[in-house]
């Protein structure tokens, strides 16, 4: 599997309570933070990847789906060789 840094920009939640309707509206102009996520590119699907956190002999460990709407890059950290 390949290995890959995703960058990726995630909804947030900003208040655990209730908030001013004119605080919540600026609020609302805040860039979203990107975040990123390495591990081993799991499955390519049109509209989303998985990224698993170990790859293990006949099973995975954690993974996390990410919608492609909200990936700006995906980098190769590192790609098995193919036997041929």
């Amino acid at each position: 599997m390949r290995l890959v840094l995703v960058t990726w920009k995630d909804a947030e939640c900003q208040e655990d309570r209730w908030t001013d309707t004119e605080d919540a509206l600026r609020e609302c102009n805040n860039p979203l933070q990107p975040c990123q996520t390495a591990g081993f590119l799991l499955y390519e699907h049109s509209g989303h990847i998985t990224i698993t956190l170990t790859d293990g002999v006949n099973s995975v460990g954690p993974h996390i789906t990410i919608p492609r709407g909200c990936i700006i890059s995906v980098q190769d950290l590192y790609a098995e060789e193919q036997n041929t």
